[in-house]
């Protein structure tokens, strides 16, 4: 390959399988999303996912996409140079010196022309790291990633079942949806949670429903007993001071207790929640759908910036450039002065035409001789 094919190998083979094989999500656990969640709320626990933690992990992800573009823009830079280096003209052959300075000239060019395209790239990144737009067509948004999340969990369960029950393959199918399921979960053959009457109340399978399960809490009494109807009242002491066996009671003269510091970052410690666990995967449908639109815009900038700022542009300015600094009276002397391998060439071939000239004066004398 020899110039620009070389060129769009780095575009379509290197750097662009160097993006296809970045993981949206790789270095995010499951510790970290919740990590980021929990430290996106406000002072009252939030009923859905904080779009601040979205945000956050989102640009994380897209700061990765940095650092490959810009090695594009080496690898691009590095190519020109090896361009530049293998001139073979005939009379840079002949003047070294000038071959040099020409090689000098153009590298100088093209580092100056590199640093406005590394700008540039940095400056795309900075760009969709401004603006996350959750809006944008391609983008599946809260109510797609929960439908995908409720059928991936659907379909978990039935396999769980088949695997569990594999007598019951045979079994009549399923009927299709009534209204009182809801809308947004498809028929996938697995049973749909059904939505609890009320806040507190079980459904038929003795679970609470889905969205009772990630909105609301159980109603408890003193001691975490739950109570048997939650529109009782909890019976709580008149004068808490009174009973020794009350969580309110201090003894007096008992040293006093000094709360703990608040930390920098609140990490989650107890096992993580059904809830959570849904807002964790929520959250990795919403990165990964993000992601895939953030790298098909650099795919496509990142080659159209490096063409323009340091290509298009090294190309067009290339003859000015030798003009401004080679073509100089001054510089005359030292570019044309040939290299000591020419200058031996040229002694060595005047000597042999001098020995050439001498042996065919002779020749011509031995023939005049001869015939005379």
């Amino acid at each position: 390959m020899y110039g620009g094919a070389r060129v769009n190998f780095i575009f379509n083979e290197i750097f662009s399988r160097c993006l296809n094989d970045i993981n949206p999500i790789e270095g995010l656990t499951t510790n970290d999303i919740r990590t980021a969640i929990k430290n996106a709320t406000g002072p009252k626990a939030a009923l859905f996912v904080p779009e601040a933690s979205f945000e956050l992990l989102v640009k994380g992800q897209v700061n990765r996409l940095e650092d490959p573009s810009l090695q594009c823009v080496e690898l691009v830079y590095d190519e020109l140079q090896r361009i530049v280096s293998q001139l073979e003209s005939r009379e840079l052959l002949r003047f070294s010196n000038l071959k040099d300075r020409v090689v000098d000239v153009v590298n100088t060019m093209l580092n100056r022309y590199k640093v406005p395209t590394k700008d540039m790239i940095s400056n795309l990144i900075k760009i969709e790291l401004a603006f996350i737009n959750t809006n944008h067509p391609d983008f599946v948004g809260g109510d797609g990633a929960i439908t995908a999340i409720l059928e991936k969990m659907a379909k978990q369960e039935a396999d769980k079942q088949a695997l569990a029950n594999p007598n019951q393959q045979n079994a009549p199918p399923i009927p299709a949806r009534t209204s009182s399921q809801p809308p947004s979960v498809k028929n996938t053959g697995a049973p749909v949670p059904q939505m609890p009457s009320q806040p507190g109340q079980p459904t038929q399978d003795g679970q609470q429903g889905f969205f009772n399960m990630f909105f609301g809490a159980k109603q408890t009494g003193p001691g975490g007993q739950p109570l048997s109807n939650p529109n009782q009242p909890m019976n709580i002491p008149s004068n808490p001071n009174k009973s020794n066996t009350s969580g309110y009671s201090k003894k007096v003269g008992s040293p006093t207790e000094k709360l703990s510091q608040v930390p920098v970052t609140i990490k989650p410690t107890n096992k993580p929640t059904d809830k959570e666990n849904f807002e964790t995967e929520l959250i990795k449908h919403l990165l990964v759908s993000y992601f895939d639109i953030v790298r098909k815009n650099v795919k496509d900038l990142v080659p159209k910036s490096v063409m323009h700022f340091l290509v298009n542009a090294s190309k067009e300015h290339i003859q000015n450039e030798l003009v401004a600094y080679l073509y100089k009276e001054e510089l005359f002397d030292h570019l044309l002065e040939e290299s000591g391998a020419v200058a031996q060439k040229r002694d060595a071939c005047k000597q042999m035409m001098d020995v050439l000239r001498k042996a065919h004066e002779i020749l011509n004398e031995v023939r005049d001789f001869q015939i005379n």
